[in-house]
């Protein structure tokens, strides 16, 4: 059975090449971008000096550039700050305008490290179909980031290191000292846990949502709560 691609619209496409692209993105992105061979993928995000995300997405090395695949809302936000820092790199960074297809498994399931590619055919995604893969990754606690969301979350706060998003072996990057401090002297006072409610029953105190999605009459989403909370799904 011929495994099918699905329009994504709710992902976009930065492009980065240039001699300097991989440096450059190893000195942004919280992922070691060194070990990432052509035609492989890894989930990276970017910080600020405080160690807080300002995107999270996929990056794909195509050889003699990378794609990195983030969602469309905070896109523009991405592309104005990677070119903020480029200005001293022989980069070239440009925002893609093709729409996006995601490839899915035989079963209609999104991998957990999903594959993207631009595609001039893709026309506009049902949004229950969407939405049916956003579930999946929220099942699977794949968060992702929002206009209303960016600067708010510690990589390890939304499981980085759980996706292969976060290495504390690459170096420094932006936010590096936060993030590493954290981990080598520090706790985590939160967990991220899934919730499911009907729309008419969100209760208040349901913690600092990351994610979430609409359907079928229901609220899906991830959401951060202190650890001392009861651990299972709210």
């Amino acid at each position: 059975m011929k495994t099918p691609w699905l329009p994504f619209p709710f992902f976009s496409a930065l492009e980065i090449s240039g001699p300097d692209r991989a440096p450059f993105l190893h000195g942004q992105l919280t992922a070691d971008i060194h070990t990432l061979a052509p035609h492989q993928r890894t989930w990276a995000a970017s910080c600020n000096t405080q160690g807080r995300m300002e995107s999270l997405g996929i990056l794909e090395n195509q050889g003699d550039r990378f794609y990195f695949y983030v969602p469309t809302s905070i896109a523009r936000s991405t592309w104005v700050k990677l070119q903020f820092f480029a200005k001293f790199s022989k980069v070239t960074i440009s925002l893609g305008t093709l729409p996006i297809a995601i490839k899915l498994d035989a079963d209609f399931t999104s991998h957990l490290t999903p594959e993207f590619m631009q595609d001039p055919t893709a026309h506009q995604a049902s949004p229950d179909l969407q939405n049916q893969i956003l579930h999946q990754w929220i099942q699977h606690q794949i968060p992702w980031l929002t206009p209303d969301t960016l600067k708010r979350f510690i990589p390890q706060e939304l499981g980085l290191e759980r996706l292969g998003a976060l290495s504390f072996d690459k170096g420094c990057y932006l936010g590096q000292e936060i993030i590493a401090r954290l981990h080598y002297k520090g706790s985590l006072k939160t967990h991220m846990v899934s919730f499911e409610y009907p729309i008419a029953q969100i209760p208040k105190a349901l913690g600092e949502v990351v994610c979430s999605i609409e359907m079928g009459g229901r609220v899906y989403g991830l959401a951060l709560r202190p650890k001392a909370a009861n651990p299972h799904a709210i």
